[in-house]
């Protein structure tokens, strides 16, 4: 692999620096092994992701300075790098920056503070890809905070195993908790799945011109529509992942909203996102299982939601008592579930196996059909207003699982969702793991995803499987 590195600092008064990092790598002949699995990327591709890795790993070096920077005084006229070089370079002409004495340490923030603009650039580095790794530097510090240094590649096994430890035999003697099985599903896959999908965790009808963002909205404000939404309404998101729906349904419609989410990594960031957004003064927060909303008391809300999260109910019914519970006479209640189609056939192997590899990998107990949601809502109370897979429509449209099959929106969000993409994503984890920006065992988590993913494109094509049984219910008065 032949690569260049030129740093440049340039003062621009007595105490603003600007550094500019240019790396330039020619060619990558033959991998050696830190990055074997990028053996099978066309060479480009390779050469641009390694020419990002390298330039991310000299930005870390330069940030570790700023730290030390902030507090020194420095010299009245710092003199400019005359030389291109390796980083052993720029750090001696960094030394210029630091104090004469050591006893010279400014305590006046005011005074001593250094304003620093690192700006890269590279070849063939463009507007997106930039964009890409400042998400990808997102991501490698929400791992590492998600992770705090466990065996991930263990959970990840421990997890892979979890439907024969919910068998009935099993559960009988191990005392099997699927609401643990889920709770560690979405500790483990979250970072990557808002990295892969978006803040909003759902799958969303398709049509031909829209991208799966503008879908996810357009989808968003349909359910806006259907619950009547009025400002000054309290409404509970059942299962509200990292808020991205929560978040629409304030600013559009001005109404409080209380997430529920056994997910503590989530919930966090869903304060955090909202926090953002200037909306956390209309939101609240119940960290708890929808199983069981105990701290809530009976008729507290005028309307509610579950948008793909009673699918992980293990009791379907239960969970729909529970939030008929909660809701006030005449709320009514918004629901999308992953479910089985009617040409699911149970005595067709390859329907089953199909049917196995979605429970394994998304955390579901079971999975229902149309009739069998219906069931279970009016069974626990409500009248169904009505119900359908809304992936069936008139006219053009897209299959939903198309983002994870071809291409559908940028080149970035491809790179993410599509096989190749995957894949390559895969082999770019274990190199971030050996050059330790991910927590070894990410990859793992990635395959998982990777296969899940296969399952869900598997299930679509063959009609059998469906993440968009939507339904309108309502608690009589």
């Amino acid at each position: 692999m032949a690569t260049r590195l030129w740093v440049l600092a340039t003062p621009i008064d007595g105490r603003l620096v600007e550094l500019v990092l240019v790396s330039q790598v020619r060619r990558i002949l033959r991998p050696k092994r830190p990055i074997v699995g990028m053996r099978f990327l066309p060479s480009r591709l390779r050469t641009r992701l390694m020419n990002k890795i390298i330039m991310s790993a000299q930005k870390r070096d330069v940030l570790q300075d700023v730290v030390i920077w902030s507090r020194k005084h420095y010299r009245p006229r710092p003199l400019l790098c005359r030389s291109d070089g390796e980083i052993g370079t720029y750090r001696r002409c960094c030394e210029q920056f630091y104090p004469d004495r050591p006893d010279r340490v400014q305590t006046d923030e005011a005074a001593g503070r250094a304003v620093h603009s690192i700006v890269d650039t590279g070849f063939a580095v463009d507007t997106e890809v930039k964009g890409q790794t400042m998400q990808l530097n997102k991501l490698s510090n929400a791992l590492k905070d998600a992770y705090r240094g466990e065996d991930v590649t263990r959970r990840v096994q421990h997890f892979d195993g979890w439907i024969d430890r919910a068998t009935p035999e099993a559960a009988g003697v191990n005392g099997y908790d699927h609401t643990a099985t889920v709770k560690e599903y979405y500790d483990l896959c979250s970072e990557f799945m808002v990295f892969g999908w978006g803040e909003s965790l759902h799958f969303a009808p398709l049509t031909p011109q829209e991208s799966l963002e503008d879908s996810k909205v357009r989808h968003q404000r349909l359910m806006i529509a259907n619950l009547e939404l009025q400002q000054g309404m309290t409404v509970v998101d059942v299962g509200c992942g990292v808020g991205g729906p929560m978040r629409r349904v304030v600013r559009e419609a001005g109404v409080r909203v209380v997430g529920i989410n056994i997910n503590k990594i989530q919930l966090e960031k869903a304060k955090r996102l909202n926090a953002e957004a200037g909306l956390d003064h209309m939101v609240d927060y119940e960290a708890c299982s929808f199983m069981d909303m105990g701290a809530i008391k009976d008729d507290t809300f005028d309307r509610g939601y579950a948008i793909e999260s009673t699918c992980h109910a293990p009791d379907k019914q239960r969970a729909f008592a529970e939030i008929f519970r909660v809701l006030k006479p005449g709320a009514l209640f918004w629901g999308q579930d992953m479910c089985l189609t009617d040409k699911f056939d149970p005595n067709d192997s390859r329907h089953r196996a199909i049917k196995r590899d979605l429970m394994r990998g998304i955390a579901l107990q079971d999975i229902a059909t149309f009739g069998e949601v219906n069931h279970a809502l009016e069974a626990a109370g409500f009248h169904v207003i009505k119900g359908m897979d809304r992936d069936v429509k008139e006219g053009p449209s897209t299959p939903w699982y198309q983002p994870m099959e071809s291409r559908h929106g940028t080149l970035g969000n491809a790179l993410r969702r599509l096989p190749w993409g995957r894949r390559a994503f895969i082999a770019g984890s274990k190199l971030a793991e050996v050059l330790r920006l991910f927590p070894r065992g990410s990859a793992d988590v990635v395959r998982l995803l990777d296969r899940t993913a296969d399952a869900c494109v598997a299930g679509g094509k063959a009609g059998i499987f469906t993440p968009l049984y939507c339904f309108l219910a309502r608690k009589p008065l």
